[in-house]
């Protein structure tokens, strides 16, 4: 059923979404074509394709400093964290090895009592 249902549903996109064959631009698109034609028009354009184009070079290269420098300070940050850890790791296991030896002094003693 959902088949059938899907096939209709395909079959009566194509005619709803195609382009109308054989239209002709009215008088309007004519004068818009003459307008966009002009050698003003089209140097102005260019200048403005170059300056967006030389905008988004600058944004995009900006995204990228940005996106490196955020890299790197999470990186920074990430091993700070670390060593961090591992310098608390390392005072736990000597205050556990000086309380060992603390233990091992204190038997010694009493054994020779």
């Amino acid at each position: 059923m959902r088949k059938i249902v899907f096939a209709i549903l395909l079959i009566a996109a194509i005619p709803v979404f195609s382009q109308t064959p054989g239209k002709k631009p009215s008088s309007k698109a004519g004068i818009k074509e003459r307008v966009l034609l002009s050698d003003s028009v089209m140097n102005k354009l260019k200048d403005f394709r170059d300056s967006i184009e030389k905008l988004q070079v600058n944004t995009g290269i900006h995204k990228v400093q940005v996106h490196t420098d955020k890299t790197a300070e999470y990186s920074r940050v990430l091993q700070q964290e670390q060593n961090e850890k591992k310098k608390k790791g390392a005072i736990i296991r000597i205050g556990i090895g000086l309380a060992m030896l603390a233990l091992l002094i204190i038997g010694l003693r009493r054994r020779k009592k």
